[in-house]
């Protein structure tokens, strides 16, 4: 249970944020997901699509996960450029950009049924020029 948990996690940073398959969404995440991606699946593919707008060469590695019971931890580092507007209101910077970030997924009838990322926001608004460094 814990290694095929640890790969539908897995899944969410290689195939949905990384490649853009917002397809696989629907078979990842559970319909009523909640967390830091919003709320089911739609929410889930709204962030997805706004953060790989704003970062569309975006590559997530897995750095470490580690798995007990219905949950997994992963910590990753998130890669890309700046070439989109950010969370609205933010308009494209044109720089490179390296976040990290650590990501709690509760598993639950084969799905993530929740999920609460922290990303290192401070760092990304400093590398975009938002914030002085």
């Amino acid at each position: 249970m814990s290694e095929a948990n640890k790969a539908r996690s897995r899944r969410v940073f290689e195939e949905i944020t990384t490649e853009g398959k917002l397809d696989a969404i629907d078979e990842v995440f559970a319909a009523d997901f909640v967390g830091s991606f919003g709320r089911g699946t739609e929410g889930v593919k709204q962030t997805v699509t706004m953060f790989r707008t704003a970062f569309p060469d975006t590559r997530v590695t897995v750095e470490e996960q580690v798995a007990e019971g219905d949950k997994v931890v992963s910590r990753v580092t998130f890669r890309g450029t700046h070439e989109g507007p950010l969370f609205g209101n933010l308009p494209a910077s044109g720089k490179p950009v390296t976040i990290t970030g650590i990501a709690i997924d509760r598993h639950a009838g084969g799905k993530i049924a929740e999920r609460y990322l922290l990303l290192d926001q401070l760092s990304l608004l400093r590398q975009i020029g938002v914030i002085p460094s």
